[in-house]
């Protein structure tokens, strides 16, 4: 079995504030039309058209599709292709005003809805994964799972979503936890936890109903990679973050529409670092500003997190439902300079957790040899981020395998 004795990366440690900040409302919200696995939604509204918070905005398109929800109340004002990752989408530009939506506890006992109630609601609600951002309805839709991982640990060094999560809405992730047991009808608990977490953990294991068992890793970025986990914990097993839990609960429970995000703001650039609870179609400028601003020159504006993100290249780059982590990084922290050649230090190699040999495969996609890519077992590259990380000629290792297996996929 796979072991998950990853390359310990070391943590940010610049958020004061040790609680999650709401952050206001933008005058401007840009949300995408693709925020998930799967096609883009298709836009419902037009320009000049007036939208309620919580309102239709966008509707699945295929069964990965998702439908999308105003996270503003206000006037639609452009609907645009704008640039996301290597991407070209769909934006919906909405100027906010108007009234806003006060979310009621709902009155009715979850435990006496079936769960086909649940996954219909979840589906209508645009509710996805917030770390693998597939549609939560069908990664719950399973006939059958052994067991249900908990993960308590965060996908990106500068992330800090999930411990201030169980800071703040414990008794929240544990209701949720228990919905998701009476949904795929198993016992079988397990918490995955650093010892940071681990007194949070063991009240989880020992609130939430049936055979509860802790995992605890070292504080390894790796350790939270889902398909990393599955190795562990079989393929039958079902992943959920805990970021995952809270969305799903306010959508459940309150019947919000998937239209907020918990996002890590972080970087040596700004200010200050938080935590914040973000609409969604939020600019990233507006969410620096929350932060007080810039204190040195960022030299990388980077969406997604420091190992796996890729660069903004807009300013209208937003917040979107698949997006934990956004950076305002120095030079030193981006480690900007040319693009060198390989010195075959082996690094990519030696710590990738696959076993691949990412500089053969780079070579091989830069040269259009998707053939040969696909026989070093490209499908097997768990897009950790670490090749690109630690390569001293800069390669940008990580972002080709991602659009490869993209093409791949598309041929």
């Amino acid at each position: 079995m796979l072991s998950l004795k990853a390359l310990k990366l070391k943590r940010s440690k610049a958020i004061k504030n040790q609680k999650i900040t709401y952050a206001a409302l933008p005058r401007e919200a840009y949300i995408s039309a693709k925020q998930h696995k799967g096609k883009p939604s298709i836009v419902m509204v037009n320009v000049g058209q007036n939208i309620e918070e919580n309102g239709l905005i966008a509707i699945a398109d295929g069964a990965e599709g998702v439908n999308i929800h105003s996270s503003v109340p206000g006037e639609v004002v452009a609907i645009s292709p704008q640039i996301k990752g290597n991407e070209l989408i769909t934006s919906i530009k909405i100027e906010t005003g108007g009234n806003f939506v006060k979310h009621k506890k709902r009155e009715n006992d979850l435990s006496s809805l079936d769960n086909k109630t649940l996954l219909a609601e979840l589906k209508r609600l645009g509710v996805v994964d917030t770390i693998t951002a597939l549609p939560l309805h069908l990664k719950l839709n399973v006939s059958s799972v052994n067991k249900l991982v908990i993960n308590l640990l965060e996908p990106d060094p500068y992330c800090f979503n999930g411990q201030f999560l169980l800071n703040e809405y414990l008794d929240e992730l544990i209701k949720a936890i228990k919905i998701v047991t009476q949904l795929i009808l198993t016992e079988q608990v397990i918490i995955c936890t650093t010892k940071a977490n681990l007194n949070k953990a063991i009240k989880i294991k020992e609130l939430v109903e049936g055979h509860g068992e802790l995992c605890v890793f070292n504080d390894s970025y790796l350790a939270a990679n889902e398909r990393l986990l599955k190795e562990k914990f079989g393929q039958s097993s079902l992943i959920l973050h805990v970021t995952t839990l809270f969305t799903l609960y306010n959508a459940l429970v309150y019947g919000e529409a998937h239209n907020r995000q918990l996002v890590s703001v972080g970087g040596a650039a700004l200010t200050e670092n938080a935590v914040m609870m973000v609409a969604i179609g939020t600019p990233l400028t507006f969410l620096f500003d929350e932060c007080g601003g810039f204190k040195r020159k960022a030299a990388r504006l980077v969406v997604g997190g420091a190992m796996s993100g890729y660069v903004a290249v807009t300013k209208e780059a937003a917040v979107t439902k698949d997006i934990h982590t956004v950076l305002a990084l120095t030079a030193a922290e981006a480690a900007v300079r040319p693009t060198g050649e390989c010195c075959h230090c082996y690094k990519c190699v030696a710590n990738c957790p696959k076993k691949l040999i990412p500089y053969e495969m780079y070579k091989g996609i830069t040269a259009g040899r998707l053939d040969l890519v696909n026989k070093m077992f490209l499908s097997e590259c768990v897009s950790c981020g670490l090749c690109s990380y630690l390569c001293p000629a800069r390669f940008d290792m990580a972002a080709a395998f991602k659009l490869a297996t993209k093409l791949t996929r598309t041929n």
